[in-house]
């Protein structure tokens, strides 16, 4: 297959934004699809029948039941289906490795080595498929703390939590403080302190309120645009 060379700008240009956004049960993860420029141009992959947080909203969503079906949706958006679209949320991919635990229990009954490795294997694979879209693509996922006590996402085993990281572009922890003057903020960390996992490649965002619209905005200024759905 021949190779094509291109300029970084030309590369950037043809994929959105990748992030992880981690957070407590509660904390508002679900409702970050309401803040997307265009919520009908927004898919909502729902994993875990959490959504009553957006109301009647006119936002489409697939809702997931098998595993496979998450392959089907993939060659769906790769095949063409993906032009309706702009931004694609999994919510959420913690669920996604307990459907992956679901079949490998099926698979491989009484291997508890082999179910592990299935779902660290299939989960990265399905978090890799939908990142190399070139929507802007969003992970949301449950949280919990590991045995060095930093908040992390929740996968079984330990695998796709350490690779996780390496994954996505932008990783940021959502939290709920009460603020100097005794009033609640809600916003996403992406900058690690030890406590909290979080990264951000493009090294333009820290502590951010909680729009997807503002973050893509801030990776992406107006005149660099990813192109969408093509």
């Amino acid at each position: 297959m021949p190779y094509q060379i291109n300029t970084v700008a030309a590369v950037q240009s043809q994929t959105g934004l990748k992030i992880g956004i981690v957070g407590a049960s509660g904390v508002g993860k679900t409702p970050l699809a309401l803040t997307t420029p265009n919520p009908e141009r927004t898919l909502i992959v729902d994993v875990d029948r959490g959504l009553k947080s957006l109301g009647s909203a006119s936002i489409p969503v697939v809702t997931v039941s098998d595993p496979n079906q998450l392959t089907e949706i993939l060659q769906d958006l790769n095949a063409g289906m993906g032009a309706s679209y702009d931004w694609i949320i999994i919510d959420d991919t913690s669920a996604v490795a307990e459907l992956w635990l679901q079949d490998a229990r099926v698979l491989l009954p009484g291997d508890k080595w082999g179910q592990f490795e299935h779902v660290a294997r299939k989960t990265i694979e399905t978090i890799v498929g939908f990142r190399n879209l070139a929507q802007h693509v969003v992970f949301i996922a449950k949280a919990s703390q590991n045995k060095n006590g930093q908040w992390v996402p929740h996968f079984p085993g330990l695998r796709v939590e350490k690779e996780w990281p390496y994954l996505l572009d932008s990783i940021g922890y959502m939290r709920a403080v009460i603020d100097d003057n005794g009033t609640p903020r809600r916003f996403i960390q992406f900058q690690p302190d030890g406590e909290y996992q979080a990264k951000d490649r493009n090294g333009r965002l820290t502590y951010e309120e909680c729009n997807l619209t503002t973050i893509a905005q801030k990776i992406f200024p107006s005149e660099q645009q990813p192109t969408q759905g093509e």
